[in-house]
């Protein structure tokens, strides 16, 4: 077998620099033939020599949910696959409206999990989700996403604005609630913390509400993933108010 490389002239990113210049310089011997991470509003994927190739627009109307998207599989099953290998069919995992979904690289969707989408909110279930959607490092097909939860808690006036970490299962489309930000922390104890006392407006812009849902942002959870310590297994959860990273333990969701 013999390994051709080509020439493609492809349309704008509408980005002059991007255009002009590659996303990113890459060095050593990559393992893949394109890699993807989201852009402003767009997810984008780069070749081996650094050039955007592919552009999908994820432009997101849900508040506080910029379009995100960290979960590139191969239906081959492996995380990496050789360049000259003929198996290595892209699928990605993103956030889009508030909603999680698995597409094509050509924006056609393979599945949704569920679409909450401008859902009305639930204590238990919470609303629509507003934060990454991560790949496991240790359980291929799966992705961690962050999604909105909004409590009322005695002793403020404004709702608290929570979060809760999930795990989903793509082949089975399985959810798991792993835990939220009001097991992890006492909302109490942040009254006088000066960044968990920003307010933001968490109705979604399709309800005719003028005032909106507002919520107080005390915890505002931004990311989970897999630890690769050895001795700290478990998920990494970070907390951007609190400036915080909880060790939680995969199955109870306790901190460790």
């Amino acid at each position: 077998n013999e390994l051709f490389e080509y020439e493609i002239k492809s349309g704008s990113t509408g980005y002059n620099a991007l255009d002009s210049n590659p996303m990113a310089k890459i060095s050593g011997n990559p393992t893949f033939d394109l890699i993807g991470f989201d852009y402003g509003g767009d997810y984008i994927a780069i070749d081996h020599t650094g050039w955007i190739v592919w552009a999908l627009n994820l432009h997101s109307k849900v508040p506080l949910q910029r379009a995100q998207c960290k979960s590139q599989y191969i239906d081959n099953g492996k995380s990496t696959c050789d360049r000259s290998s003929e198996d290595c069919n892209y699928r990605y995992a993103a956030i889009v409206n508030g909603t999680t979904g698995y597409y094509y690289p050509n924006g056609t969707v393979i599945k949704y999990l569920e679409n909450y989408n401008c859902r009305p909110w639930d204590e238990n279930k919470g609303g629509y989700y507003n934060h990454e959607l991560r790949a496991s490092l240790n359980d291929i097909g799966s992705a961690y996403g962050i999604r909105m939860l909004l409590k009322n808690v005695s002793g403020f006036k404004d709702p608290q604005l929570g979060q809760i970490i999930t795990k989903w299962d793509i082949e089975k489309n399985s959810l798991t609630y792993i835990t939220n930000s009001f097991n992890l922390v006492n909302v109490e104890s942040t009254k006088n913390y000066p960044f968990s006392n920003s307010a933001n407006n968490v109705n979604c812009t399709d309800i005719s509400n003028k005032d909106g849902i507002k919520g107080r942002d005390y915890s505002h959870l931004n990311s989970a993933s897999d630890s690769q310590t050895v001795g700290q297994e478990g998920i990494v959860i970070s907390s951007r108010q609190l400036s915080i990273i909880f060790l939680v333990d995969h199955n109870t969701g306790a901190i460790k």
